[in-house]
């Protein structure tokens, strides 16, 4: 019994991987989300963030789509004001699901180009994690009473 486990979680685990790897091009989108998909990268081109985010959430209630994790990681922290912590949340998001497909394949191109984009999507994720702590702190400070920070941004 313990075997067929096995052989079922590795077949589950080459599925996912497969699936990652498909979702990785936007191509391999159902004709819908694709349209989707192309509204929020468009939203996104033009810093339109707030509907480009909407687009992202909506193509990512259908499938985890690692593209639209990453725009929306994008769009978190390039807004006005930024929304670092959320940010840190679609990029780790990201960085999980190609770990798992990683962990999932052994074919090596496939590996291969699931490492490249993590491996740039991970400075991506340190320097959203390091704004938001920063942020965290700096607006801690402030509401102790540290009156060197009445900075507007600081502001809910």
């Amino acid at each position: 019994m313990s075997t067929n486990f096995k052989k079922m979680k590795k077949s589950l685990l080459i599925l996912l991987s497969i699936f990652l790897l498909g979702s990785l091009s936007a191509q391999d989108l159902p004709k819908e989300v694709q349209k989707v998909f192309d509204k929020a990268e468009k939203h996104a081109k033009k810093k339109e963030y707030i509907e480009a985010l909407a687009a992202y959430k909506e193509v990512l209630r259908s499938m985890e789509h690692v593209p639209s994790l990453i725009g929306a990681g994008d769009v978190q922290f390039y807004r006005k004001p930024p929304m670092y912590t959320s940010a840190t949340e679609f990029y780790g998001r990201a960085i999980a699901a190609l770990d798992a497909g990683i962990a999932g394949t052994d074919k090596k191109s496939v590996k291969k180009v699931m490492e490249n984009k993590k491996a740039e999507i991970v400075p991506r994720f340190n320097k959203s994690k390091s704004h938001a702590k920063d942020f965290n702190k700096s607006k801690s400070l402030k509401q102790d009473g540290n009156r060197l920070l009445d900075d507007p941004d600081l502001k809910d």
